[in-house]
C-alpha cells in the first residue's frame, strides 16, 4: 500500500508556488474604508460629500429658507434665526450654480454676487457673521435691535413700529434698498427673490 501523500498548505503570496492573479486584487486606503472616499491621481482624496443629510438640492435648501423666516416671524429681535436665515440664503447661490469643470457656474455666482443690491447685502450679512468681520464687503454699516411703540402680537410689522432686528445699509445698496430696512422685511425680499429664480431654469 502506498503512504498517503501529504500536501503541504501554504499562504497566498509567499514561496515559490504563490499563485499570481491575472488581475491585481484593488486594496482600499484607510480613508477610503472609512469615510468613502476615493483616491485621485497624485495622491489627492476627492470626497463624494455633498449636501448635508436631506438637504440635497437647492429646492430642499429653499424650503429650510421659509422654515428660517418662519422662526424670524415668531421672535422679532432674536438673532439666531436670522443668522440661519442668511447663511442659508448665501448658500443657495452655491447651489443652484455648483462648481463644474469649467469656470462657468463661478463666473455667474461672482457677477450675481457684484451686480444684485439683495445678494451683496446678503453676502456681506452671511460672510459677517460667519467670519465676524467681513473686510471686503461694503453693503452693511450694522445690525442692531430696535425697540418699538406697537406689539407685534396685535400689530403688523410690516405697517407698525414694533420690536425689531435693523440692518442699516451704506452706499450703493443703500440708495437701492433704503438706508434702514428691517431683517424680517429684507428676509421677505430674499425668500421671494430664490422664490422666483429658482422656478426658472
Amino acid at each position: 500500500m502506498r503512504p498517503a501523500q501529504v500536501i503541504r498548505g501554504h499562504r497566498p503570496g509567499y514561496g515559490p508556488s504563490a499563485i499570481t492573479s491575472a488581475e491585481p486584487r484593488q486594496t482600499l486606503t484607510c480613508s477610503e474604508r472609512r469615510f468613502g472616499v476615493k483616491a485621485k491621481e497624485g495622491g489627492q482624496l476627492v470626497s463624494k460629500f455633498q449636501g448635508f443629510s436631506t438637504l440635497a438640492t437647492p429646492a430642499d435648501l429653499l424650503e429650510k429658507l421659509r422654515h428660517d423666516l418662519s422662526r424670524i416671524r415668531q421672535n422679532l429681535t432674536h438673532p439666531y434665526a436670522a443668522f440661519d436665515f442668511f447663511v442659508t440664503a448665501e448658500h443657495l447661490l452655491d447651489w443652484k450654480y455648483p462648481d463644474t469643470v469649467g469656470q462657468s457656474n463661478k463666473n455667474t455666482r461672482t457677477l450675481l454676487r457684484t451686480t444684485t443690491p439683495l445678494l451683496r447685502v446678503v453676502s456681506h450679512l452671511a460672510n459677517g457673521a460667519k467670519h465676524f468681520k467681513a473686510t471686503r464687503h461694503k453693503s452693511v454699516d450694522s445690525v442692531r435691535p430696535h425697540s418699538g411703540f406697537f406689539d407685534p402680537e396685535f400689530f403688523d410689522p410690516g405697517f407698525f413700529d414694533t420690536d425689531s432686528l435693523r440692518v442699516e445699509l451704506i452706499g450703493d445698496d443703500a440708495l437701492a434698498l433704503g438706508p434702514e430696512i428691517t431683517v424680517l422685511a429684507l428676509a421677505q425680499q430674499v425668500l421671494q427673490y430664490w422664490e422666483a429664480n429658482l422656478a426658472s431654469p
